[in-house]
C-alpha cells in the first residue's frame, strides 16, 4: 500500500504530492499473531520467512507494531506456525467486508455498501493527529434508503459520479445524536462500479417483504432481493435448500434458473 504524506488542495479537489510505501504484515512467534505496518523494507522481508526483529515501536489503540527504517531484521531458524495461526494471519491481513443493507443501524464491523450515488460534496480539509488530510462526503441510495459516506485521504480521488451504481467496501460506522449513522473509508476500502454478475448460489430461506419483494437468505448468510412474481416462478414449492444459477445486480436477482443436480 501507499500513504500520501502531503496533499495539495485547489478548486474543490485535491492531489497527492508525496507518497510513502508501506506494507501490512501479520507476524507469528508460533503462539500468537500480531499485525504490523512496515515502512521502507521492500525486499528485506519475505512471506514465510523467519526473523528476529529489533528496534520496533508499538503505536495506536488497539496497539500494533510500527516498523520504521531504524529497525533491523535478522534471518533466523524457521519457526513452526500452526494451521490455526496461519488462518488467523490471513484474517488479519485480508479482513472480510460483509455486504450490509443501507438501512442497517449500529455497529457492524467492516461493511460493504451498494447504492446509487445521489450526492457528492467538494473536498474539504480536515486535521487528523496534526496532519491535514482531504475528506469528501458521498450519499448513496438503494431501495428508498440513504446512507452518507465520508471518503478519507486517498478515497477522495476515486472517480465517483452522480447516478453511478457503486460498491464501497471495508467501511466502518459511527452513530452520533446530531448526524445519525455515518460510514467512513479506511486502509482497506475500495470502490468499484456495480455490474451484472453471474454466479451459483444456495438459498436456505426466503422472507416476503412489503412492495411485492422477496428477500432470500443464502448459505453464507448474505441476502439478495427478487421480485415476488419472479420468485414464484423460480421456486414455486418453497423447498429449501435450493441451488440456483443467477444473474445479480445491485443486490437484486435479475434472472435465475435451477442448478442441475449432480
Amino acid at each position: 500500500m501507499s500513504k500520501v504524506t502531503q496533499w495539495s488542495f485547489e478548486n474543490g479537489g485535491c492531489a497527492a504530492e508525496e507518497r510513502r510505501v508501506w506494507y501490512l504484515c501479520a507476524f507469528s512467534d508460533g503462539h500468537m499473531v500480531e499485525k504490523a505496518h512496515l515502512y521502507d523494507f521492500r525486499g528485506v522481508v519475505e512471506e514465510g520467512g523467519s526473523y528476529i526483529l529489533k528496534g520496533y515501536n508499538i503505536v495506536s489503540n488497539p496497539p500494533r507494531l510500527a516498523v520504521q527504517r531504524e529497525a533491523t531484521f535478522y534471518n533466523t531458524t524457521p519457526i513452526v506456525v500452526s494451521q490455526e495461526l496461519e488462518e488467523e494471519a490471513q484474517r488479519i491481513a485480508f479482513p472480510e467486508s460483509r455486504r450490509t443493507p443501507l438501512q442497517h443501524r449500529g455497529p457492524s464491523g467492516l461493511a460493504t455498501l451498494v447504492g446509487r450515488v445521489v450526492e457528492i460534496s467538494t473536498v474539504r480539509r480536515a486535521v487528523v493527529k496534526r496532519e491535514t488530510v482531504p475528506v469528501r462526503n458521498v450519499r448513496i441510495e438503494q431501495d428508498g434508503c440513504r446512507a452518507t459516506l465520508s471518503l478519507w485521504r486517498e478515497a477522495t480521488t476515486w472517480e465517483v459520479r452522480l447516478g453511478q451504481m457503486a460498491i464501497f467496501t471495508h467501511l466502518t460506522s459511527t452513530v452520533s445524536p446530531n448526524f445519525g449513522q455515518q460510514w467512513s473509508t479506511g486502509n482497506y476500502s475500495t470502490m468499484e462500479e456495480e455490474t451484472e454478475v453471474i454466479r451459483t448460489i444456495k438459498v436456505i430461506g426466503a422472507s416476503i417483504l412489503e412492495g411485492k419483494e422477496v428477500e432470500i437468505l443464502l448459505e453464507d448468510l448474505d441476502v439478495l432481493k427478487v421480485a415476488a412474481d419472479v420468485w414464484e416462478v423460480i421456486c414455486p414449492q418453497q423447498a429449501y435448500p435450493i441451488s440456483l444459477r443467477v444473474k445479480t445486480k445491485a443486490g437484486w436477482i435479475v434472472c435465475a434458473e435451477a442448478e442441475a443436480e449432480e
